[in-house]
């Protein structure tokens, strides 16, 4: 495990990110009882405080080509641009990244992670929870229709879900980042690309205490991305199942 590591991500997360590369993915609870044990090696190995993320890759000709947690493009690129923020006694793996434009299916997919991501959120609200578990099973452009009955103004609990809010509206903030990034030609891999793209992000990203005006913010943003969405939907064919 000493060589076959990269850290990525953020420098000034509140974790720290590590993509292990290994031969292999095992089941699911192999590789969650792997992770477990890379997460200990690794705390001790750092020396610090800071909570592990290990994910697990599985590297071939100087690129991800599949992972456990995630998808292998967008970790992949991460691990290539990021990897002058933390560039210690490891080289770096990665040689090339993937195509990720807004005309490439890889942007399809990330469309849909995003709307699944918002629509988890909000999956145990008492109003939404029924429309939101069968778009959730459903094609995208059903999970458009629900996410157009969001409001972060009147959904501010989050109700049973064990994030705190503000880890929640960094996901949700740093999502949007990455989607609008993506379709304007931008690379956004860390909090400070999110910020730097769109400034009225940083305080969701940086954990800082939010007001109405800022969660009317995220409704615009909502309102872009189902448009944009929309925009997309008869490009996206088989990969919107």
């Amino acid at each position: 495990m000493e060589n076959d590591y990269q850290i990525f991500g953020s420098k000034s997360s509140k974790d720290i990110d590590v993509m292990v590369f290994v031969d292999f993915l095992s089941t699911i609870d192999e590789n969650h009882k792997f992770i477990k044990e890379c997460n200990e090696y690794f705390k001790e190995k750092f020396d610090t405080i800071k909570e592990l993320n290990c994910n697990l890759g599985i590297l071939k000709e100087g690129m991800l080509v599949d992972v456990f947690k995630g998808t292998f493009d967008e970790c992949n690129n991460s691990l290539f641009f990021t990897y002058p923020l933390h560039s210690l006694n490891y080289r770096q793996h990665i040689e090339r990244v993937y195509d990720r434009g807004s005309s490439s299916e890889f942007y399809h997919i990330k469309m849909k992670r995003v709307a699944r991501f918002l629509l988890s959120f909000f999956s145990r609200e008492p109003e939404l929870r029924v429309e939101i578990k069968e778009a959730l099973f459903g094609d995208f452009n059903k999970r458009l229709e629900v996410l157009k009955k969001i409001d972060f103004l009147k959904y501010r609990e989050f109700p049973k879900k064990k994030e705190l809010h503000e880890d929640i509206y960094k996901t949700v903030a740093f999502q949007f980042g990455q989607i609008f990034g993506i379709s304007n030609g931008v690379n956004v891999y860390t909090k400070e690309d999110a910020a730097s793209f769109d400034e009225r992000l940083s305080k969701f990203l940086f954990r800082e205490p939010l007001d109405d005006a800022d969660l009317e913010y995220l409704n615009i943003l909502l309102d872009r991305f189902i448009q944009l969405g929309e925009d997309e939907s008869l490009l996206m064919s088989s990969h919107l199942e």
